[in-house]
């Protein structure tokens, strides 16, 4: 089942529009210590020195969490390239090493979603997936005492635009250090 993603992702868009912006001496700042790798239609990605941004927002009231992760290659002269991911639970409580997110987030209060941008500045072609067809995001370990967060992840997305398939295999992040909200 095809589902749009506009609204998580553009989110997350806003954020690597932020990092990309940001002053050397800023970035220095938030560049994460953790690994995020992938391949996008069997093409390495590799974040290990780029931006990784990661916020998990708890509401208060009904303790509903979502996470929004994004890694991005901002260093890299040429393309520009930026994997999302975003995972939404009923408790937080319950975010535990072998959680696992298959659903497609829609209206449901469990799922995930992911997406792929890339900026070819060069040619000034943006490409940005806007409908997920499948995801699978596992965590496997959890430090909330230290904040850390580490998993797998698989999805397929589609660029609306072009209808270019972009199939994101043997995800995986480590070590990524988050934030409360």
């Amino acid at each position: 089942m095809k589902t749009r993603f506009n609204n998580y992702f553009l989110s997350l868009s806003l954020i690597l529009l932020i990092i990309s912006c940001t002053p050397e001496t800023v970035l220095e700042d938030i560049i994460d210590k953790g690994d995020f790798t992938a391949k996008v239609n069997g093409k390495n990605f590799n974040a290990d020195n780029a931006a990784i941004a990661t916020e998990i927002t708890i509401h208060s009231i009904s303790g509903i969490y979502s996470i929004g992760m994004i890694a991005a290659d901002v260093i890299n002269v040429g393309t520009k390239k930026a994997i999302a991911l975003v995972m939404i639970g009923s408790d937080f409580d319950q975010l535990v090493a072998g959680k696992t997110f298959t659903e497609i987030i829609k209206n449901e209060i469990e799922g995930g979603g992911g997406g792929y941008s890339e900026d070819i500045t060069n040619n000034n072609v943006d490409i940005g997936t806007d409908i997920v067809e499948s995801i699978f995001i596992k965590i496997t370990t959890i430090d909330k005492e230290n904040k850390l967060i580490s998993g797998e992840f698989n999805f397929i997305a589609i660029d609306e635009d072009t209808n270019k398939k972009y199939t994101v295999t043997d995800g995986k992040f480590k070590d990524i250090h988050y934030t409360l909200n």
